[in-house]
């Protein structure tokens, strides 16, 4: 409540008073009365609020001005209140800064009115706080600016679908004004293609009070296509009722072109990763470049590790002739991508048919339409030229910012897809020599210390064994090498101080041994170091050799019995047919004469057949047809088989004809089926005979029989396989040894005869078998090779 009076007027009423109390109580400005020198006399409850303190008498109202205006300001209160108007409005001035009692500061607007304050002449100070007023014409300024300047193109509705508002943004984004826009619908203005029922889903999300979002194709007045994001939102009053709608949208060209970009860039990254050949790189980078850019054509040139010239990486849209042309020199004066690779540094032209830089092959791109290029080196971290990416336009022109930004990325995929290559080349280089090294000295090196504790264990045997160095070291010799009673007497006698040599076997490899006492400064011994090399193939090769004697001397030992054995026959057959001829008709003796010529008959195809494995039966070669051979000795055979056992055949109808003895070979087929038929016995099975041609190589051979003496190429082949038994690895080390069987006394030179018949013929044998998957023969003869 305010006490101060106003001198000129009559003492007021009671009544009067009270309601003069109650205005200024109730006002929802701040009121304050001060004398001529700024002394606060009264105020009303919204000025102690307002400046937060409990009690304003008897403080002078400069206190809650800043200190840059409290000089003046006392000054102005003097000058109002003794010549000043009666009253001065708000409004009239600016507003006023005022500093509450706890230092903060507002701006205030100030209205004054000249009173008598306790008899002297003073002023009525009215102050209303504009810091909310201010905040709501921020706010209101910030989204109108927000609207007007913003990148987003802003179009508001009314509840009718009419467009209100059309902000800059969207006049520059459709190119119609807002003048053109406003007052009609969005769908009149056909700016979205195959919006469908986009317009209606938006509708629909608004009066559900919910935001929409799509991306649309819009198409500008010059018939530009464009895609943009568009986010329609309701706009609701205080109370909450809709008043309409706005929405924003933005072309995202540039995110779609950028996406596209990131995942081009990754794609690639991803098949340099996948060790892809580099042409491949090279020509998926090229596709693009030029899928990203219109009228562009891309080449990637890689230099030659002489430097001197330019190879063509990929160059799917460019001419040959171009590209050739640009391949054919590095230097100062020579193409763009040659000058490029020379100096190091990117080269633009912007025309090549009118720049005189490049008058030597202006006819050259004039005629293939090459107007403007833009070449990039493909620097290492070194600095060292790799390569080039060049841009080809159809237009004299510049690159574009976007343009140079793509081929600054493809630059970076070819820079590490070579660098990668590069060094892929180098590792393998390296792996290979020292793979080369490693599996040429099969050696074990290792130490132990004077109580048998392996100390060091190196090289490539450890592979072999399957154990690793490391897994080895601080273990007991003993315990990780064979401990043999020969390994542990010579590792002892080697601690005792003698050099000693043991044999080892890990699994199927064998290892001679060295051992040497270590000494140490005194003399005494400290321990053994080892050296073990793999003597494996060498023992293989000494069997093998055994093996190859043992061989020969049985052909040798079979071939000499047989042609005795023949001259036996001779003198026993001829004699018998004498003895025949001598005969009176219907003898009894007819019978036994029959019986002995039966017998040596039988003799003399074991003889054959003893001859065929010593490589010494007579042949008569011809060009011989191996599927009528096969297929003429099957025919003959399967009835005698039984029916117990299915026979099928598979021949190779362009099978060309070798140079062979057919009754021999006719042979080979005979004895392998028969061989099958025996193997499977009595029980239910299959045979099944084939033909074929194949290119054998040496590794191929080795692992055959008579592979030493087979050479490598093209072969053709017959095949008997059979679901027998199979064979265990003892039967099958003599399966080929004249009279080994492993069925009744009485056989056992088919095989043998089999392999002396290829041996004749410098062919092979592959034999496949284990226990329980059957045995499979094939018979490798040499293609069209006479004897």
């Amino acid at each position: 409540m305010l006490e101060a009076r106003s001198g000129a007027a009559a003492p007021p009423q009671e009544g009067h008073a009270h309601w003069e109390a109650q205005v200024v109580a109730s006002a929802l400005e701040a009121i304050i009365m001060v004398d001529r020198h700024g002394r606060i006399h009264a105020a009303n409850p919204v000025a102690h609020t307002m400046l937060g303190v409990s009690s304003l008498s008897g403080r002078n109202i400069a206190d809650f001005l800043p200190p840059l205006f409290r000089a003046g300001h006392r000054e102005l209160v003097l000058e109002f209140v003794e010549s000043g108007p009666i009253a001065r409005p708000m409004g009239a001035h600016l507003p006023v800064p005022v500093l509450r009692a706890d230092g903060t500061e507002f701006f205030a607007d100030v209205s004054l009115v000249r009173v008598m304050v306790d008899g002297e002449p003073g002023a009525a100070c009215i102050l209303r706080d504009l810091t909310e007023r201010r905040r709501i014409e921020a706010r209101i300024c910030l989204q109108a600016r927000l609207l007007d300047q913003g990148t987003s193109a802003a179009i508001a509705f009314d509840t009718t679908g009419a467009i209100v508002y059309w902000s800059p943004a969207a006049e520059r984004l459709y190119g119609r004004t807002a003048s053109a826009v406003v007052g009609r619908r969005l769908p009149e203005l056909a700016i979205f293609q195959s919006a469908g029922g986009a317009f209606e889903a938006a509708r629909d999300a608004v009066r559900a009070g919910s935001t929409w979002e799509s991306e649309l194709v819009a198409r500008d007045t010059a018939g530009r296509t464009f895609p943009v994001r568009l986010t329609v939102a309701p706009v609701r009053g205080d109370s909450g009722e809709l008043l309409g709608a706005v929405a924003h949208s933005h072309d995202i060209s540039e995110q779609q072109q950028t996406k596209q970009l990131l995942a081009a860039q990754a794609a690639l990254f991803a098949q340099v990763a996948s060790e892809a050949p580099l042409d491949e790189v090279f020509d998926s980078i090229c596709r693009m470049v030029e899928g990203q850019s219109e009228g562009v054509r891309a080449a990637i040139f890689v230099v030659d590790p002489s430097g001197d010239t330019l190879r063509v990486g990929a160059a799917p849209s460019v001419p040959h002739a171009w590209s050739r042309l640009e391949g054919l020199h590095v230097g100062p004066r020579t193409t763009p991508c040659g000058v490029a690779a020379f100096f190091g540094v990117p080269v633009t032209v912007d025309d090549i048919l009118n720049d005189p830089n490049w008058a030597h092959i202006r006819h050259a791109a004039a005629a293939l339409g090459l107007h403007a290029c833009f070449s990039n080196p493909v620097l290492a971290r070194s600095g060292e030229v790799l390569g080039i990416v060049t841009t080809y336009f159809d237009r004299p022109r510049r690159p574009t910012e976007r343009e140079q930004q793509l081929v600054a990325v493809a630059v970076r995929i070819v820079r590490v897809a070579i660098e990668r290559r590069v060094a892929e080349e180098a590792r393998l280089a390296v792996e290979q020599r020292l793979r080369t090294v490693t599996e040429n000295a099969r050696m074990l090196f290792f130490s132990v210390d004077r109580e048998g504790i392996v100390t060091m264990a190196e090289g490539y045997a450890l592979k072999l064994m399957g154990v690793t160095g490391e897994s080895l070291i601080g273990r007991r010799a003993l315990d990780c090498f064979p401990s043999s009673p020969e390994t542990r007497s010579s590792l002892e006698e080697a601690l005792a101080g003698a050099e000693r040599t043991a044999s080892m076997t890990f699994g199927s490899r064998v290892y001679e041994t060295r051992l040497t006492p270590v000494l140490g400064l005194g003399g005494e011994v400290t321990g053994v170091a080892g050296v073990a090399l793999d003597v494996t193939e060498q023992r293989r090769a000494e069997s093998s050799l055994l093996h190859a004697q043992k061989v020969e001397s049985l052909a040798v030992l079979a071939g000499g019995m047989a042609h005795d054995f023949n001259n036996i026959l001779t003198a026993i057959l001829g004699n018998a047919s004498i003895a025949r001829a001598l005969l009176p008709p219907g003898s009894p003796a007819t019978e036994l004469l029959d019986e002995v010529e039966h017998s040596g008959r039988r003799a003399a195809d074991l003889a054959q057949q003893m001859l065929a494995y010593a490589g010494k039966a007579a042949a008569a070669i011809t060009r011989v047809s191996l599927n009528e051979l096969v297929r003429d000795t099957v025919q003959l055979l399967r009835v005698s088989m039984g029916a117990h056992l299915h026979i099928s055949v598979a021949l190779d109808a362009d099978l060309p004809l070798v140079v062979a003895d057919a009754t021999q070979v006719r042979q080979v087929v005979m004895n392998l089926l028969i061989n099958a038929s025996d193997a499977i016995g009595s029980e239910p099975g299959s045979i099944r005979v084939s033909t074929g041609r194949q290119m054998v190589s040496r590794k191929y051979l080795n692992a055959c029989q008579l592979g030493d003496t087979a050479e490598p190429g093209p072969c053709v082949f017959i095949e008997v396989a059979d679901t027998g038994p199979g064979m265990d690895e003892s039967t099958r080390q003599r399966i080929f040894e004249p009279f080994f069987t492993t069925k009744f006394t009485g056989r056992g030179l088919g095989l043998a005869a089999v392999l002396g018949i290829c041996r004749t013929h410098r062919g092979a044998i592959r034999l496949t078998t284990s226990p329980g998957t059957g045995t499979r023969f094939r018979v490798l003869l040499p293609e069209s090779q006479p004897l």
